[in-house]
């Protein structure tokens, strides 16, 4: 029986509009599996290590300030607290801390080095700082402040500074943190002089940091400034690449460290690629199925004697349906299993160029590939099953 179904089927399909069709479905299928494995090569690019560890980012953010909003004084740098609060509300938002700033006079000098200079001190919840905090604490029974100072100005000083005047040493990070500070808080009558020593050095937060319980009690005690929002925070999010991120922090004025973020803005472009070769694929990969569909239809059409002769004979549509499917759907597997080894070697090709460029890419392909062939071909089975159905059915009207 399956060889009289295919002399009459073959006796009526049209190689040349066949393989037309299954090319055309090649390339969709091809165009498609790219735009997956594309996406899973450019997130292992930018996020492989960091996310494997499940690792989050930490971005200090603070207000842009334009010559528009230069007419509100210093209020343009501070964030209200609904400000904060919209934040603390976005998805990318893990939490977010508040770096607050003393509210008194700080003077001072270093043992090494004669004159001192005005100092800012800011403190932040240790939890979002990048270095070991176990020395980092104060009460008041200490005399000696702990301090936390940007990696940047030891090696400004160090690379500036020095070359700029003949008595200046250069000093080493272990030697600086052996170095006691003078530290003045306060105005007079109302001072205190302190020792200060350096504990660690921070490449996440550029100011001057002392813990928040000397913060705290230095505010109470020897304030001279009034108190005001901060014009700082520190927010903690999983993927400081989000394009939502990126999005939002342009939209609301802020700013950031532009090294981690600018990889949002990338993803922004990749998305947009990726999408349009996933519709370029998705619409060739339809035509293919319209023109398929139609072949079938066509192919059926033509054989209609014979197939009702068939049914007159004891054929069942069940038999006739089971053999299109037999002769169609491998094809078209086959078809799919082809760009996926096309994918594949591409993706060998991809990776040992990265490796040249010092770059690390896998050899193999993503999940998300195989699970998109393996949908595709389950697509494949259902619209042809459909169509093969409504035409053996007007077959028999």
């Amino acid at each position: 029986m399956n060889k009289l179904f295919k002399k009459i089927i073959n006796a009526n399909v049209g190689a040349g509009r066949y393989f037309m069709a299954l090319f055309g479905l090649g390339i969709g299928v091809l165009l498609i599996l790219s735009a997956v494995q594309l996406n899973y090569n450019f997130n292992t690019l930018l996020l492989g290590d960091s996310k494997a560890k499940n690792a989050n980012d930490f971005l200090v953010i603070s207000k842009n300030i334009t010559a528009q909003n230069m007419l509100d004084g210093r209020d343009a740098t501070l964030f209200k607290p609904q400000e904060i609060d919209s934040i603390k509300s976005q998805p990318f938002t893990k939490s977010v801390g508040i770096i607050n700033g003393g509210l008194f006079d700080v003077y001072g000098s270093l043992e090494l080095i004669s004159g001192g200079g005005d100092l800012i001190f800011e403190t932040v919840d240790p939890k979002y700082l990048d270095l070991n905090t176990q020395k980092f604490n104060w009460d008041t029974t200490m005399d000696e402040i702990p301090i936390i100072i940007p990696a940047s100005f030891l090696d400004q000083y160090n690379t500036v500074f020095v070359n700029t005047k003949d008595n200046l040493p250069i000093i080493s990070p272990e030697t600086a943190m052996k170095i006691q500070a003078k530290i003045t808080i306060g105005k007079k009558p109302n001072e205190k002089i302190m020792a200060g020593r350096i504990v660690g050095f921070s490449d996440r937060i550029q100011s001057i940091l002392v813990p928040q319980t000397f913060i705290a009690w230095a505010n109470i005690n020897y304030a001279t400034k009034p108190a005001k929002n901060p014009s700082r925070i520190i927010i903690e999010t999983q993927d400081a690449s989000d394009e939502n991120l990126s999005k939002y922090l342009d939209k609301n004025g802020l700013v950031t460290n532009k090294d981690k973020t600018r990889f949002g803005k990338y993803k922004q472009i990749v998305n947009y690629a990726v999408s349009t070769i996933s519709v370029i694929g998705f619409v060739l990969m339809l035509f293919a199925l319209v023109i398929f569909g139609l072949f079938i239809q066509l192919v059926i059409s033509h054989a209609r004697h014979d197939i009702n002769l068939l049914t007159t004979l004891g054929t069942t549509p069940k038999q006739l349906r089971g053999f299109l499917l037999r002769k169609f759907i491998p094809a078209m597997a086959i078809v799919v299993a082809i760009g996926v080894a096309i994918v594949w070697l591409l993706q060998i090709a991809v990776a040992k160029f990265a490796q040249r460029l010092m770059v690390s890419l896998p050899n193999y392909l993503s999940w998300a590939t195989f699970a998109c062939a393996i949908g595709i071909v389950g697509v494949l089975f259902l619209l042809n099953y459909s169509s093969i159905d409504k035409a053996i059915k007007g077959t028999a009207t």
